[in-house]
């Protein structure tokens, strides 16, 4: 996501979700290097030192490097959406509510499981809707009782701008991790992409933009975990003021920072806290990890099964959050398959 920060009538982007980037999987870094060489996004790579450790040792980047889309990262999204739509025969809406009703009524192979009354959204112009919010959301927007399949964690989050320039050698480093911190468990500084000129700065060159982060990774940085989940229902008043106060902590920006601006969100379902937990509530037994169970044209991806940043034991937390994007295009791509096999056997049928 990209909120905006308004700071002296200049308005810049600011990824407070994913403020970058890696690509593990072969396929996906093709489809970024291909957007990146068409110019169909303005792809840039973090610098080597951009992420360091509590101690402040910078964790090189893997291979592939860290990258971010210049104006957010949500344009990613949006490049790869128009890339499909100039490849096929395929029309790309925006903000269009999916009702009851949505999906075509296929044929019934007398097992219920292609189309027919009952079944799926019938009667309508699409021959698949694809749903990836969190599991419990998916569930909701399905009209499914709430799911228990895939565990979240909270996350709670401020974004703030800061009078003055940034401290010394934050043009270098972008992110510090801080699991030991009480409160915060990681924390950016946006002068990274405003001093190479990809992102305008935040009102003057003296002003520096923050953003800070507790929650989302329990395992490692159980404490602000624990602090985020007890205070998640809470005003923002009642917590953006300790969380603001941290990030001045971690970036040295003393007691009492000029604050011109600030934004706070909650983040109810941030992040699938383990891998491979397929939600059976939405998927059911035998339709495979993104069929919805009992509703035929109706997938569930990403987020919906846990894809996007989770991990298994023995993995790098640190690593596969940041790999989050990477596993919601390798999602996704999955669940075009599944969609794609379902449309050619629905066509076999009809034509049987």
């Amino acid at each position: 996501s990209s909120p905006s920060a308004a700071v002296v009538n200049e308005i810049i982007p600011v990824d407070h979700g994913a403020p970058f980037f890696t690509c593990p999987s072969p396929s996906f870094r093709a489809a970024i290097d291909k957007l990146a060489l068409t110019g169909a996004a303005d792809v840039r790579f973090l610098p080597s030192t951009a992420v360091v450790d509590a101690a402040g040792t910078v964790v090189p980047p893997p291979s592939g490097g860290r990258r971010y889309v210049v104006g957010g990262n949500r344009r990613l999204g949006e490049a790869l959406a128009a890339a499909a739509a100039a490849a096929g025969d395929v029309t790309i809406t925006y903000d269009t509510r999916i009702e009851d009703g949505a999906v075509t009524a296929g044929v019934d192979d007398g097992a219920g499981r292609v189309g027919g009354v009952g079944s799926g959204l019938p009667g309508g112009p699409y021959t698949a809707v694809v749903v990836t919010p969190p599991g419990q959301q998916a569930a909701a927007l399905l009209g499914l009782s709430p799911t228990a399949g895939v565990s979240y964690a909270t996350t709670l989050t401020v974004v703030l701008a800061v009078a003055g320039p940034p401290p010394a050698g934050a043009d270098k480093v972008f992110l510090r991790r801080t699991p030991a911190h009480p409160l915060l468990t990681s924390s950016t500084c946006e002068a990274v992409k405003a001093a190479e000129g990809s992102q305008p700065t935040c009102g003057d060159s003296a002003t520096t933009v923050y953003v800070g982060h507790a929650g989302g990774l329990p395992g490692i940085a159980p404490v602000a975990a624990a602090w985020a989940d007890a205070h998640f229902d809470s005003p923002a008043n009642a917590w953006a003021p300790a969380l603001i106060a941290a990030v001045a902590d971690v970036w040295g920006l003393g007691s009492d920072p000029m604050v011109l601006a600030t934004f706070s969100h909650r983040w109810r379902y941030a992040r699938a806290v383990a891998a491979g937990g397929v939600d059976a509530a939405l998927t059911g037994s035998g339709e495979g990890p993104f069929r919805v169970a009992g509703r035929w044209g109706v997938y569930v991806c990403g987020d919906g099964v846990g894809a996007c940043g989770a991990t298994s034991a023995g993995e790098d937390v640190w690593a596969a959050a940041e790999a989050a994007i990477d596993g919601a295009y390798m999602s996704g791509v999955d669940c075009a398959i599944a969609v794609l096999e379902d449309a050619a056997g629905l066509r076999g049928l009809e034509g049987a």
